[in-house]
Order: structure tokens, then sequence, then C-alpha cells
């Protein structure tokens, strides 16, 4: 799995038409965007596995709520959709969100480097809980909020820091 991860990586570098216009330094940033999103993704899972070996023990919040296991087999909410299209949907669709942020946005400005790193972080752990368990793992249940994970919050505040600062992060 690993080494198909890094061929399709080295021919979108090398090969691909958005490649040759490409900076060296852009594809460095993404290079880096890459690894630290493995380093985040690493977390969400270690942080997934430990509430697996907590064996349906809830960990409290304080008073606003809970670490608690959820199997969650559908997307947003626990919307159901069948996981084989999931699957083929968050492979197509994370690569083609990380070309359009590219396009609308330098990537050399922190704001947009941070929200592609959190965004591609949360859409490689969500995708590996799918692919490896056929269900995402939520486990941060807060007051009456639906059950979300840290790959959920990668996500939602990659894509806040690209709404809230996209006057000043757009490309001219």
């Amino acid at each position: 799995m690993r080494f198909l991860a890094k061929k399709i990586l080295l021919v979108f570098l090398q090969k691909s038409n958005y490649n040759s216009h490409m900076k060296k330094s852009t594809r460095y940033l993404f290079l880096l965007a890459i690894l630290g999103s493995s380093v985040l993704s690493l977390v969400d899972q270690l942080i997934k596995q430990y509430i697996l070996l907590r064996n349906n023990v809830d960990i409290p919040l304080g008073s606003i709520g809970k670490l608690t296991y959820s199997e969650n087999t559908g997307i947003a909410f626990g919307i159901p959709i069948p996981q084989y299209f999931l699957i083929i949907a968050i492979l197509i669709l994370l690569p083609v969100i990380v070309y359009l942020i590219s396009k609308e946005f330098n990537i050399k400005n922190k704001l947009v480097f941070i929200a592609l790193t959190l965004i591609i972080s949360g859409g490689i752990g969500n995708l590996l809980d799918r692919i490896f368990r056929g269900f995402v793992i939520d486990y941060v249940s807060i007051l009456s909020y639906p059950i979300f994970n840290l790959a959920d919050v990668f996500i939602t505040f990659g894509v806040l820091l690209l709404i809230v600062f996209y006057s000043k992060i757009k490309k001219d």
C-alpha cells in the first residue's frame, strides 16, 4: 500500500502537466504538506487505537462531554452511503481538492499551507479507517452535537481557514 501511494505521488510530481507549471519550491511545499499530513493522520489513528483499547469505557471531558467509541459507516452526521462509493469518492476528490486549492490560493502563504495540510490530514485519517475497518471511528462527544473525531476537526478547521481568510490568501 505504501509503495503504491509513493508511486502515485512520484507520477503526480514528475510527469503531470500540472507539475511542469509548478516551481521547485512549490513542489517541496506539497511534499512538506504531505509529510505533515502523514504525522497528523498518525496522531488521529493513534487516538482511535487508544479508544479501541478502552473496550467501550467512556472517558469524561468535564461537564461538556466524553471520549467514547462510535462506528460511523456513513458520511457527516452518519448519513448512510455505501463504503465502496465513499472510498472511491475520497480517492478522487482529495487530489482534486488539493489541485483546486493550489490553483485558487498561493500555496506559499502560511495559512493556505496549514489549511491544505489539515484538509489532507483529515481526509487521509478517515480514508484509512474506511479502507481498513469499513467504517470511521468517531470518539468525541460534546453536549448534544453528533460524535466526531480529530480527522473531522482537521478538515473543518482547514476549510474554515480558507473561508475566513479568503480575501487575504486568494491569488491575484
